[in-house]
């Protein structure tokens, strides 16, 4: 056993590198969603009952970034000794989005220069701040400054960064960054946003909106729910409007949206369309050791979203930004296998029902339009089991039709009502009609 006299051999990190290291593959967007995260998860955590609300202000020209909420803050003693360390052991068993205890500093360092943390927890009312170059310039310590005060805020955090980094000062020289941000946070918060969480970005609320399924007496979404030790899955797929750009599998974590419309080989997808012997793309998919085809646009209308739960994030197959999947992750392998079953249930069923469209269309057939009811997908997470149903072979559509006008003589039009037994116009001519088609016969 070596003697602990002879461990002389220095292995502690350097700040800089530390710093340019977690720093430097992070976007803007991501360390902005972090920060919504701690805030989010401040609210679950805190048991909140009134709604939370999360403001964003993103100022180029005040050289300032601030995110302010009203979700509950953190007591004094979090904030000392867990909340501030980079990588924590901060207890996250209430269905957290924080895993590793990296996202506020890699996010406020990201961001700017210098940063307050102001927080009120109750009877705990204080500020944390440091600037970067002096923290960087402290020796043999880690830590920054807390300093007691008299906030008069509702319970909650406000972060203050000023000294914007380069990349948020490029980022925020053009508008379509900031409105692209807030359809950002709409896609990755819908599950909040539809609950109890406002998120407002430089004053205006983020809107969001509830995603639509067709359900009727021949089609029905597919759902399934069970548990891998704490996990708790999800699967809803099905079938939507005929949209290629939102077409794909949306995967939920936590209430934050992963993998948005996902169409490549992470959800099941191939990279090239598989054909038939006669070069035809293969919609024949019922057999489970068939690959499943890359992307067309006959599956436009292909839905699919899975949610995962648990109050210990480290069960989500998350990787560390927490904008992608770690495939490696031991759960996701039953979930992939559950995914691709559900595509072979429905992707033979949307080609085909694509060919049945366009073959109604050619022979000048007008589509049926009240088979198909909208489902919000709120109402369908309420559910926990229900198999695929999808009855092409009763998916009606009926003829175009057009009127025909002919002129007879208004003395003779009252012999052909007494003739057929009818007593209006158009009665008449639909009498007239079925005594020509029983009498005559066209050549098919």
């Amino acid at each position: 056993m070596p003697n602990t006299n002879d461990l002389q051999v220095d292995s502690s990190p350097s700040k800089r590198f530390f710093l340019d290291m977690i720093t430097k593959d992070v976007t803007v967007e991501s360390s902005i969603l972090d920060l919504i995260d701690n805030s989010i998860d401040a609210y679950k955590k805190n048991k909140r009952s009134a709604n939370a609300t999360i403001d964003i202000i993103l100022s180029l020209k005040d050289d300032c970034f601030m995110i302010n909420d009203n979700c509950g803050g953190m007591k004094k003693e979090t904030a000392i000794n867990k909340a501030f360390k980079f990588g924590n052991n901060e207890d996250r068993s209430f269905g957290a989005l924080g895993m590793y205890g990296i996202g506020m500093k890699r996010s406020i360092f990201k961001i700017g220069d210098d940063f307050i943390v102001e927080s009120k927890c109750g009877d705990d009312s204080y500020k944390v701040f440091m600037n970067r170059n002096e923290w960087l310039n402290l020796k043999d310590t880690w830590k920054f400054y807390i300093e007691d005060i008299q906030l008069n805020i509702e319970d909650g955090v406000h972060i203050k960064i000023n000294k914007l980094s380069d990349s948020l000062k490029t980022y925020l020289k053009f508008q379509s960054n900031v409105e692209r941000l807030k359809k950002q946070i709409a896609r990755t918060y819908k599950e909040s946003l539809s609950k109890d969480i406002i998120i407002k970005v430089n004053g205006e609320n983020v809107s969001h909106y509830d995603e639509i399924l067709f359900e009727s007496d021949i089609l029905k979404t597919y759902v399934k729910s069970y548990t891998i030790k704490d996990l708790s899955v999800k699967i809803i797929a099905g079938i939507g409007l005929p949209s290629p750009s939102d077409a794909g599998w949306n995967i939920i974590c936590n209430g934050r949206t992963v993998v948005e419309k996902n169409k490549d080989n992470l959800t099941g997808w191939e990279v090239e369309y598989l054909l038939d012997e006669e070069g035809n793309i293969d919609s024949d998919l019922k057999e489970t050791d068939k690959k499943l085809p890359a992307f067309h646009n006959d599956y436009a209308r292909f839905r699919g979203y899975i949610y995962l739960d648990s109050y210990n994030a480290n069960n989500l197959p998350l990787n560390t930004t927490k904008d992608g999947l770690d495939k490696q992750h031991p759960v996701y392998e039953q979930i992939f296998m559950d995914m691709t079953y559900a595509m072979h249930l429905i992707l033979p069923k949307l080609r085909n029902f694509q060919i049945a469209l366009r073959n109604m269309k050619k022979n000048g057939m007008i589509l049926p339009t009240t088979d198909f009811i909208e489902k919000s997908l709120s109402e369908m997470i309420n559910k926990d089991k229900q198999e695929f149903l999808f009855n092409i072979d009763d998916f009606k559509a009926i003829n175009k039709m057009k009127n025909i006008t002919i002129s007879i003589a208004e003395n003779e039009i009252a012999k052909w009502k007494q003739y057929f037994e009818v007593k209006t116009n158009k009665d008449l001519g639909y009498a007239m009609l079925e005594f020509i088609k029983e009498r005559v016969c066209f050549d098919e």
